[in-house]
């Protein structure tokens, strides 16, 4: 579902240059729930934007289902087509507008498809009550806690029946109740073919609900296995800090 080939990301500015990825390989396949672990500024972010299309590489080549994605060979609407047809975003904020209820939040992502306000609707309302809001539809944002504001967030990518979800640390507000269901919903979706790929700094969640953890440090894969194949000390080396260093200076 999603490939990267090679892939590389650097920001510059006119004295500085900083790698933010380097010669990164990963395909993950539909059906998938992949956990992107690592300490802050490891690339996780950067990593996500470029699988949706937010930014593009500096090298490599992104695919997804598929499809190549050259982003100087695309218009600003080709590429905003293809991000509300094939992919779903959760972001660390929450991105909702406040004059909106909570059902209308949820559509947004709707209106740019071929569907009645009725369809539209539907598809919303189905979406919260995955996780959990059937009875706030009616509500505004600022009516509701943090956690509930993300699980909107969630509800709208669910809505879509996108082909793949990213999510930038999706329960980081949410208590361990709502995360749980947030986590249960995200693996529904996985179990109907969309490739679900959550960035989470909490071991534990990682390791009960995510089939395949891919470390990042300095930029780069430090390592890729099945969930079930990580240990304490796999999860120690990921975040410590002395290899955090060697790894950038190698890189």
């Amino acid at each position: 579902m999603i490939r990267l080939e090679q892939v590389s990301k650097l920001y510059r500015t006119e004295r500085i240059e900083t790698v933010a990825l380097h010669n990164v390989n990963l395909t993950i396949e539909e059906g998938e729930l992949v956990s992107i672990m690592g300490p802050s500024g490891c690339g996780k972010s950067t990593l996500l934007h470029l699988m949706g299309l937010l930014d593009e590489p500096s090298q490599g080549e992104v695919e997804i289902d598929g499809e190549t994605i050259d982003r100087r060979r695309r218009s600003d609407r080709e590429l905003a087509r293809l991000r509300n047809e094939r992919v779903g975003f959760i972001f660390q904020q929450f991105h909702l507008i406040p004059d909106l209820s909570v059902a209308d939040n949820v559509e947004i992502p709707l209106l740019y498809r071929k569907l009645s306000g009725k369809e539209r609707r539907s598809l919303a309302l189905a979406a919260l009550d995955r996780v959990g809001l059937s009875s706030r539809t009616r509500h505004f944002p600022t009516q509701l806690s943090g956690g509930q504001q993300q699980r909107v967030a969630i509800a709208r990518a669910l809505a879509q029946n996108a082909k793949v979800i990213l999510a930038d640390e999706p329960v980081a507000s949410l208590d361990p109740e709502s995360s749980a269901t947030v986590l249960e919903s995200l693996r529904v979706a996985a179990a109907a073919g969309v490739a679900v790929i959550a960035s989470l700094h909490q071991v534990h969640l990682a390791t009960h609900y995510a089939d395949r953890i891919i470390a990042l440090r300095g930029g780069a894969v430090l390592q890729d296995a099945p969930t079930a194949t990580f240990d304490p000390p796999a999860f120690a080396q990921i975040y410590d800090r002395t290899g955090e260093r060697q790894v950038a200076r190698s890189g």
